[in-house]
């Protein structure tokens, strides 16, 4: 019977513990609700960082893919009007043999003028088109790179966000696992109830990664140094874009001027194609960076709940 005094003794010294560990436990638990609920809320405005970041940019590839759209027509119709003026040329300046046939053929005469007509209409009307839709691709391009801006200090804000995050989580990390002596008092103690609801926390809140916002972190900053080249390459490609539509290289039709008109509407249109490209990047980085806020978001949701229960 003496060998199993100090038997009896251990288990009454546990539950004893137990009892005297209610006001420890309290604190503990005091302790993981202030470390761990504050990542939800952290990551639901990461989350919303995230979405307003992932529209941002995306408008901005929009923006930057309908600018090299209408750069690559308008060069499609300034061809079109170097070929009038090609075909205007060789009407002005008809050889004196020809010109006197047409003075005695009336008919020909009437068909040359049509035609000469019909073309300078057609000149006209192209030339205007090429001017709006040098306008829209100079419109656009400010816009992509006004979303570049804002793409970027939104990133900036995310990315230092998702750092703070990371602390946030460690620290509830830290606060979850000094509940694991409670939850074995409980377990010797057959206190169930409190067992059960300390595993629980235990579980949950131990999903969350530091791992996971690190991946976070590395995708916001992905995408602000996207949107920071996006500026350099939408700035570039907006001042390109307004020079060769601007009325004083339009009208210089010098062969250097159009050599010169040629050249600028090609550079904007490859500023345009690199502007896309790179808020395209960050669109895509901002969206999974958006995919890894909603999954922690789901952990940190479930450890708040476990922890207010």
């Amino acid at each position: 019977m003496k060998k199993f005094i100090p038997i009896f003794t251990f288990i009454i010294t546990i539950a004893t513990t137990a009892v005297a560990n209610q006001p420890e436990l309290y604190i503990a638990l005091q302790n993981a609700r202030t470390a761990c609920i504050p990542v939800f809320d952290k990551i639901s405005a990461l989350k919303t960082g995230t979405v307003t970041n992932t529209v941002v940019t995306g408008v901005g590839t929009v923006a930057g893919g309908a600018a090299l759209y209408f750069g690559i027509s308008k060069s499609k119709i300034d061809e079109q009007v170097d070929e009038l003026e090609k075909r205007l040329n060789n009407i002005e300046n008809m050889s004196d043999e020809e010109f006197i046939r047409l003075l005695k053929d009336m008919a020909a005469a009437e068909d040359a003028i049509k035609e000469y007509n019909s073309i300078c209409a057609q000149k006209k009307s192209l030339t205007e088109k090429s001017k709006q839709y040098g306008n829209l691709r100079t419109g656009l391009m400010a816009t992509n790179t006004a979303t570049a801006v804002a793409g970027t200090v939104l990133a900036n804000s995310n990315k230092n966000k998702s750092t703070d995050l990371s602390e946030i989580i460690n620290e509830c990390l830290t606060a979850t696992r000094a509940l694991t002596p409670f939850m074995g008092q409980a377990m010797v103690s057959h206190d169930n109830e409190t067992y059960t609801k300390l595993k629980k926390i235990i579980d949950t809140c131990s999903e969350l990664n530091p791992d996971d916002v690190k991946s976070l972190t590395s995708k916001n900053k992905t995408s602000m140094i996207s949107s920071a080249i996006n500026i350099g390459t939408g700035t570039v490609g907006t001042i390109t874009s307004a020079m060769a539509n601007s009325e004083n290289v339009r009208k210089n039709n010098t062969d250097s001027g159009k050599s010169k008109e040629k050249n600028l509407n090609t550079t904007a249109n490859i500023f345009a194609g690199l502007s896309t490209g790179a808020s395209g990047v960050a669109t895509v980085f901002n969206a999974m960076a958006y995919g890894d806020t909603k999954d922690i978001q789901t952990i940190a949701q479930n450890c708040k709940k476990a922890l207010e229960q």
